[in-house]
């Protein structure tokens, strides 16, 4: 009867495998981030054209100077929440790259594994071939002895 394959690092695939379903997970949540800060720099940006848009006044009316002063420093206020913005999307960018590398290792890491289990198990059934093969060749000689005595 031929042996069962056994790969002896199947716990390690399994384990590579787990991990690199957590370099996607990781991925995923630094993506989401870098889409979360896009919105809040368009919003920004938004709020920003609604405020120029809030200070224009008909030709022949009057400025209201407090409103005026009270836009200007909302648009300052927006302008700085927007470089703050722009800084972490950088960061966040650098963290997907970084994810997206270790997402790569890990991937490599189990295929390696993947492709090192199937040039096992092809060993395995070939050592299983030929040792069926001898065991058929020498039942086939002690049948031949048989029929000879």
């Amino acid at each position: 009867m031929a042996k069962r394959f056994h790969f002896r690092l199947e716990s390690l695939l399994h384990l590579r495998a787990a991990l690199e379903k957590e370099a996607e997970r990781s991925l995923a949540r630094s993506l989401q981030e870098e889409q979360a800060l896009e919105r809040q720099i368009e919003a920004i940006a938004a709020a920003r054209a609604a405020s120029f848009e809030s200070r224009r006044s008909e030709p022949g009316r009057y400025v209201d100077i407090q409103a005026w002063r009270d836009v200007e420093r909302h648009l300052v206020a927006l302008e700085r929440k927007e470089l703050q913005a722009r800084a972490d999307l950088e960061l966040a960018h650098g963290r997907t790259e970084a994810c997206r590398e270790a997402l790569r290792r890990a991937h490599r890491d189990r295929l390696s594994l993947e492709r090192l289990k199937e040039r096992r198990k092809l060993e395995h059934d070939q050592d299983q071939d030929r040792l069926e093969a001898a065991q058929l060749d020498e039942l086939a000689v002690m049948r031949f002895r048989r029929r000879l005595a």
